[in-house]
């Protein structure tokens, strides 16, 4: 199986809250490390993981071990039939790095001045297991018993304690009062899922029972209260 999913490029680990939803980011000296929780659980297997981005400049990429050097254009980290390498046009270099269990970090350090640009990395992976469904909030909301019991992975952003697209469901029954939101253009769920790549900016950008515009990647079981309303759960939940 296949899933496809992007990283913002300012999400990476202690990016200034200014900077997540930037379209492009100068590389910090010391260089930008990203960190993807890889979304599969127990019994599933990772066949092949690849995370490409666009660089303008040069930059050293490393997963851990060894670095190569890159330089302008699209770079492909890749780990594939148990090795890890970088490319970037026909050029490719192997690397040293542990092979991925449950989370892989990225790191990318300027040589000189560097910018990422395109608005996310782009991650593909393919794997062996239980489906994961790559859907948006509306998907669920028009076929909630169609979604009931399945893995969902969504690119959202936090709600709070309402719905800033107009379009959502009442408070699940299962769930507290206090219970938040995930939406996206297509609507609003309550509930919440395991953060596969980004983070919440609250409190630092907003109130955590108020909206928020980062974007953030969550991977998620649909389930369905007495009602029949619609909500999410942490995989294994």
């Amino acid at each position: 199986m296949l899933l496809m999913f992007p990283i913002p490029l300012g999400a990476y680990d202690g990016s200034p809250a200014g900077e997540y939803m930037a379209r492009e980011i100068v590389l910090p000296d010391d260089g930008a490390t990203y960190t993807l929780h890889l979304p599969l659980s127990e019994g599933d297997t990772l066949k092949s993981l690849y995370i490409l981005f666009n660089l303008k400049g040069k930059a050293r990429v490393s997963v851990g071990g060894t670095s190569a050097l890159v330089g302008d254009g699209e770079v492909v980290v890749g780990y594939e039939g148990g090795r890890w390498y970088v490319s970037r046009g026909k050029s490719q270099r192997e690397l040293e790095g542990r092979p991925p269990d449950t989370t892989v970090r990225l790191k990318v350090v300027p040589e000189g001045m560097a910018r990422l640009v395109g608005e996310t990395l782009s991650v593909r992976l393919e794997y062996s297991g239980e489906p994961i469904v790559r859907v948006r909030v509306g998907d669920i909301l028009d076929s909630p018993k169609a979604y009931a019991g399945k893995r969902v992975l969504l690119v959202v952003s936090p709600g709070g304690w309402g719905c800033p697209v107009g379009r959502g469901t009442p408070l699940p029954s299962d769930l507290s009062r206090s219970a938040t939101t995930l939406y996206d253009p297509t609507g609003c769920i309550y509930g919440t899922g395991r953060i596969v790549a980004g983070r919440f900016l609250s409190p630092e950008a907003h109130p955590v029972y108020r909206p928020g515009r980062e974007v953030v990647v969550v991977v998620g079981r649909v389930r369905l209260a007495p009602d029949g309303v619609p909500y999410l759960v942490p995989d294994g939940q």
